[in-house]
């Protein structure tokens, strides 16, 4: 394998997210949020990671953003593009941002990553297991907060109308 399709890949996350943030119509940001979500998901597959990118196209890219998607398209997004896009914390956010990429460069250069272990999985059925069964509550507790969150979008975006 060699390098350059991987910096592709790289340099493509890298610009999508830029572009994420830079972006004044959110529905534009959403859609290189998935862009950005599926570079992520296609690194992992570089790393061979199969299970990760599966997880990270599925729920991310599809479940998560069709949840963002169909909020933004209940709110009324022309008033959001109103609202300036630099405010008056842009050179402290500008600074904060400057002094993280140079500590996560410094950490690069000097190889002081720590691995964490976790429990050992060999199959894709003791992952499923350990999921559901060690995890279980907080994955129930995940999926009510994204219930919770849509209908409450729900509730916010719906218009009154003549009664």
């Amino acid at each position: 394998m060699t390098l350059l399709p991987l910096l592709v890949v790289f340099g493509l996350g890298t610009l999508s997210a830029i572009l994420t943030i830079s972006r004044r119509n959110p529905l534009h940001s959403a859609f290189y949020l998935i862009l950005t979500l599926l570079s992520v998901a296609t690194s992992f597959l570089f790393l061979k990671a199969d299970f990760l990118a599966m997880v990270q196209v599925i729920l991310y890219a599809g479940a998560i953003m069709v949840l963002i998607i169909f909020v933004l398209l209940l709110t009324a997004v022309e008033e959001v593009k109103k609202i300036p896009l630099f405010h008056r914390q842009t050179p402290l956010a500008l600074l904060i941002s400057g002094g993280l990429i140079a500590e996560i460069v410094y950490t690069l250069l000097q190889r002081r990553i720590l691995a964490v272990e976790g429990p050992p999985v060999h199959s894709m059925e003791a992952l499923g297991k350990m999921l559901f069964k060690e995890y279980g509550f907080p994955f129930e507790l995940a999926s009510i907060l994204l219930l919770v969150s849509l209908v409450a979008t729900v509730v916010i975006a719906k218009k009154e109308g003549p009664s």
